[in-house]
Order: structure tokens, then sequence, then C-alpha cells
């Protein structure tokens, strides 16, 4: 059977969870701060501006384009970019994203 920690030693480990806390809070502040600020550039634009993944999943898309599609950006985003645009524009995307 295993001996008891020491009070040190959970005082130790408590200190270290803590360390662990504040670090991962400080980085989820930095991540929002970068989310809104590529939020806010996209906005920005006049034109249709959207991020998609690999799998043509819309990762964000500003005001500008969801509004001309006639959605929110919250209904656009995790559907396909197949899913709002013609077949020929999806296919030209697919392409171009897919090329070495």
């Amino acid at each position: 059977m295993k001996n008891k920690p020491t009070y040190e030693e959970l005082e130790r480990k408590v200190g270290e969870l803590e360390q662990e806390v504040l670090t991962r809070q400080r980085e989820q502040e930095e991540q929002r701060k970068q989310a809104e600020t590529l939020r806010s550039l996209l906005n920005a634009l006049s034109e249709t501006a959207l991020l998609v993944d690999r799998e043509d999943r819309i990762l964000t898309i500003n005001e500008t384009g969801a509004q001309r599609l006639g959605k929110s950006v919250s209904e656009m985003i995790g559907t396909t970019f197949i899913d709002h645009f013609p077949h020929e524009v999806g296919s030209y995307r697919k392409a171009w994203g897919d090329r070495p």
C-alpha cells in the first residue's frame, strides 16, 4: 500500500494545479481575443469572406456573407460549403483548396 502524501507534497501539488489553471485561463483568454480579432477583420470586409476546413465545413463567415445567403453567422458555421453555393462553385473551391 502506498504511503499517504505529506502535507508539503499536497501543498506543492495544489500549487502546481493552481498554476496549470492560471495558464489555461490565460490561453483561453488569448484564444478568445484572437477569435474576436478575426471576427472583426472579417466583418470589416464588404465582400463575402469565409474560412472552410478540408471537408468544406464552414468554420466562420462574415456578417456580409451570411446576410447575402439569407442566414445568420451561427446558422452557417458547421454546414458545408456546397449546402449554400451552386455545385460548380463548390467544385471550383474544392479543386482550388486541394491543390498542393
